[in-house]
């Protein structure tokens, strides 16, 4: 009697989050706090259901995710999956591989799916290998009502800051560090704004940084943020010697452009103060210090930049312009303009991400992804919009085969020379910024 009643509630529990959610996404939308005078549907959620902003933003997230995933929204209203592991589900699920997650994901604990999630970007299959460098950390805090509140004070002010839309735990931390180890605001403006060590291997270049004693994986991109504005401590290692630190950027031209952007990012709307400086042109393509290509930005909109979601284009004296992937070059849409398509941009971005990781250069594999733009639709996945972008490539070299009599001199094939590119080696290097 007691299990069959227990089982029964459980169902009932699952069921009842799910309708949750989905109300929750409906009040959201309606912005039904208004009705009551609350600031935020976050302080609505709080005062009537006892959820944090934490819990509330992820329910919301979730019910997003459902809409797109509806095996598993059955699953999750029939009872068959608790919140949590539905939870960690619409992480990496997509309308693709959705069945193939609900398979390995049946009979297990919410503590086993998390773990067989962990690692893995939107749209990864089960069977896929696991990515250290996607990996959770898991950080708890044991803190004093004092100190809690100067942490949800410094949240709020640096969400303001970028422009009081949702900030991750990620962007949380990486403002709120990199403000800290910046100086506030007297720091130096001539020099990268703090240090941190990458170690790149010259043979895969996979890179690792130092966090505290530990060599945590790191993506490409994340390099070549730090290759944008980092002062260089050169090899490390004694039998190569020992080497000058510099600057990536002259002193006085970083000075410059701080001054010029006021010291804030140069996104539109975002106010945050704890900045790169950005090259335009991409360094790693021999991207010069030209004061007219080069603009500050904040480390979250740096690395957003560079993982190919967002696309700069013009100059200091023309004006920059900002825009996202999923746009047209003559649409005229700019950045923040509520006609993105979120599928689109995800598999733009990531057709980006494959280009670079081919061994194209980041000029012409933004070059590519504009050619592609076009022909890619709302259901496009990331293997078709690569091999639409993979058509502009033009064929290097070419053997000509020509008829010839039997014992007659063969002749000399006409060859074409490839185009040639430069492969730039990397080196166990001590990067800062």
């Amino acid at each position: 009697m007691a299990d069959e009643t227990l089982r029964k509630l459980g169902r009932l529990r699952a069921a009842s989050d799910f309708e949750l959610c989905q109300w929750f996404l409906c009040g959201f939308r309606l912005k039904v706090h208004e009705l009551y005078g609350f600031a935020s549907f976050r302080e609505y959620a709080e005062r009537w259901f006892g959820c944090s902003g934490r819990a509330t933003e992820e329910r919301v997230r979730v019910a997003v995710r459902l809409d797109e995933l509806p095996k598993l929204s059955a699953a999750f209203a029939a009872g068959e999956f608790v919140y949590s592991a539905v939870r960690e589900l619409t992480r990496v699920a997509d309308a693709e591989t959705e069945a193939e997650w609900l398979e390995v994901a049946d009979g297990q604990t919410a503590s086993q799916i998390e773990r067989m999630t962990s690692g893995k970007k939107p749209g990864d299959r089960p069977s896929d290998p696991t990515r250290p460098e996607l990996e959770r950390k898991r950080v708890t805090l044991n803190l004093s009502p004092s100190a809690y509140a100067l942490l949800a004070q410094a949240r709020d002010v640096l969400r303001k800051e970028s422009g009081g839309t949702h900030l991750d735990d990620d962007a949380f931390i990486e403002l709120l560090a990199s403000s800290a180890l910046s100086g506030g605001g007297g720091a130096d403006e001539t020099r990268s704004r703090h240090q941190i060590a990458l170690t790149v291997c010259e043979c895969c270049k996979a890179a690792t940084q130092d966090a505290s004693g530990e060599q945590v994986p790191v993506g490409p991109e994340v390099v070549e943020v730090a290759e944008c504005d980092a002062q260089v401590i050169g090899r490390v290692d004694i039998s190569a010697g020992y080497e000058r630190a510099s600057q990536v950027i002259p002193p006085a031209v970083r000075r410059a452009v701080v001054r010029r952007h006021g010291g804030v990012c140069a996104v539109p709307g975002c106010k945050n103060t704890s900045c790169d400086v950005h090259h335009c042109g991409p360094k790693s393509e021999g991207g010069s210090h030209d004061p007219e290509r080069l603009v500050l930005l904040c480390s979250a909109h740096h690395g957003i930049v560079h993982g190919g979601k967002v696309i700069i284009r013009g100059s200091w004296s023309e004006g920059f312009v900002f825009e996202h992937v999923v746009f047209e070059n003559t649409d005229g849409s700019g950045y923040g303009s509520p006609k993105v398509e979120p599928n689109k941009a995800r598999v733009l971005a990531e057709v980006f991400q494959m280009l670079k990781a081919l061994s194209f250069k980041e000029r012409e594999a933004r070059r590519l992804v504009d050619e592609a733009r076009p022909h890619v639709g709302a259901e496009t996945t990331a293997e078709q919009a690569l091999r639409l972008a993979l058509r502009g490539v033009s064929i290097g070299g070419c053997v000509r085969e020509e008829l010839a009599e039997y014992g007659a001199c063969p002749p000399t094939p006409t060859w074409v020379r490839p185009p040639e590119r430069q492969v730039a080696l990397a080196y166990p290097l001590m990067w800062s910024r």
